[in-house]
């Protein structure tokens, strides 16, 4: 029942140019013979595929398709084999969200692509990854199921081993243009000059969000929306771990709002799979879509009101004085506490003297005794300041900068980092010439308890492999056979390492803080 490919609005075109894999429709078993199926077999062919359409539906139960603006009726299934020849898929959408048809008429367009792969002799060379957008490579791995929006680009690379999967799209209707596009509009000058007014006709922000199990990231999407002046121009990108038959009362209760949600991106493994923290930015950096600008924070994470100009102020400020774009925000934030009676209010302590406070500044602490990795600390600064502060070190859990680091300084994929994470970066950033500022008085909170949520445990093996990783880096005893390419996510050649020691006055090697 497996027939050649076809493209198009009506499914008429055949071109091998474009996707050169074998399909069939199997919408029918989905609406169990409504009238929206695609043919009307008869055939028991596909009933193996009753048990996964059962728990596409658990994971799917209409109360989240209405939320997300579903109409479940229109649902289409598809089954798919690129049979290991070369066979691909060009690079595409599976909608065009931005055409006057679609967003204009009645007629509802694909809102939701899913992906459930079945191939259990996959390996790696085997080919067939599922690229989307500019990096972001997923393996065919069997029983692996793939959510994104049908409007992003993605391709199918070419497949040198069979490779079945299975394609759900979820269709919606449009919310309407205005609520996609907003106007252009005159952001504030961030210049010392009040008669310079600059028009940031297109300037965004996307935020980098990894979460493992966490209640509160649904708390910290929608606080960092309602605060931001400008929430139009605000986009994320989270990698969300987790396990819905066990989170889904308590990760997934908050609706948010659809003007919002558009503007979220998310790629979904269950928490099984996860790697560690700096495995799960890498992955929540793939979701980065030509932003203007980059916040890296945790997924337990609150805003002041007006954050995004805020930080804006303080960035193109800092940048106009140095004269030079490198320039990242970062400090680790003051915390906040849950109200334990209500997940959604948080407890400032002394929020009412925070202005009068002074920054929030990085220091060295000590080194681990079991890892050997720096741990650094935030001290209060005793006098306010007006202007953001050089700084030495640099947070994973709070940064901001231009966005245009994510290419220079790409994360790295290592598995199951936790301490380390952030000397590797601070001194991959120094050396590729980007300077660290303290922000001159708090702009977000940080919940530092874990008392309230699941925490990650890496497997003591893994954990090994990544820290010798580091290690070897910053005790300058690379090897190149090593698990990741020191050439790529090794340091810059814009300042030494040592360099770096003498100025932040730590020695990695002996263990030396000045």
């Amino acid at each position: 029942c497996l027939t050649p490919a076809k493209i198009g609005k009506s499914l008429k075109l055949q071109d091998e140019k474009i996707r050169c894999d074998l399909t069939a429709w199997i919408s029918q078993f989905w609406h169990k013979g409504g009238d929206n199926d695609k043919y009307d077999s008869k055939s028991n062919s596909f009933d193996i595929f009753e048990p996964l359409f059962a728990r596409v539906k658990e994971m799917f139960p209409k109360s989240v398709l209405k939320d997300l603006g579903i109409v479940d009726s229109h649902t289409s299934i598809q089954l798919a084999l690129y049979a290991g020849n070369g066979e691909y898929y060009a690079e595409h959408r599976d909608t065009n969200i931005l055409s006057s048809n679609d967003i204009c008429s009645d007629r509802p367009f694909r809102k939701f692509t899913c992906l459930y792969y079945m191939n259990p002799q996959w390996k790696f060379g085997d080919g067939g990854e599922l690229k989307i957008g500019r990096q972001h490579i997923l393996a065919p791995i069997n029983n692996r199921f793939i959510v994104f929006r049908s409007s992003l680009l993605h391709e199918v690379l070419h497949a040198y081993a069979p490779r079945y999967a299975i394609t759900f799209w979820f269709y919606g209707f449009s919310a309407g243009f205005s609520e996609r596009l907003s106007p252009p509009r005159v952001i504030k000058s961030v210049s010392n000059n009040p008669g310079k007014v600059r028009e940031n006709l297109l300037e965004t922000i996307f935020i980098s969000i990894p979460s493992y199990r966490d209640p509160q990231l649904q708390h910290t999407l929608l606080d960092a929306f309602k605060k931001a002046e400008f929430p139009d121009r605000i986009f994320a990108g989270v990698y969300l771990q987790c396990t819905i038959s066990e989170d889904v009362e308590s990760c997934f209760s908050v609706n948010i709002p659809p003007c919002f949600g558009n503007r979220i991106r998310i790629c979904m493994t269950d928490s099984v799979h996860a790697k560690g923290p700096t495995y799960a930015r890498h992955i929540a950096h793939t979701l980065y879509n030509d932003e203007t600008y980059i916040l890296n924070i945790d997924s337990h994470t609150r805003f002041i009101y007006k954050w995004d100009t805020v930080l804006e102020q303080m960035l193109e400020m800092t940048i106009e004085e140095q004269g030079s774009d490198k320039v990242i925000l970062t400090t680790y934030p003051a915390g906040f506490e849950i109200d334990e009676h209500d997940p959604k209010k948080v407890i400032i302590p002394n929020e009412h003297l925070l202005r009068y406070a002074g920054p929030l500044e990085l220091r060295a602490k000590c080194f681990g005794e079991s890892d050997g990795m720096l741990r650094i600390k935030a001290c209060r600064m005793d006098k306010t300041t007006e202007k953001p502060t050089l700084a030495k070190f640099w947070a994973a859990g709070f940064n901001f900068s231009k966005a245009k680091v994510i290419d220079e300084v790409p994360y790295p994929p290592l598995e199951h980092l936790f301490f380390g994470e952030e000397s590797l970066m601070a001194s991959r950033l120094w050396t590729h010439g980007w300077d660290f500022f303290t922000p001159n008085h708090d702009v977000l909170f940080h919940c530092w308890s874990r008392e309230y949520r699941k925490t990650f445990t890496s497997p003591s093996k893994e954990r090994t492999k990544a820290l010798k990783w580091v290690q070897g880096l910053l005790n300058s005893q690379c090897n190149e056979n090593d698990i990741l390419s020191y050439e790529k996510y090794g340091f810059g050649k814009v300042r030494t390492f040592k360099e770096y020691e003498l100025f932040c006055g730590v020695n990695f090697a002996s263990h030396i803080i000045d």
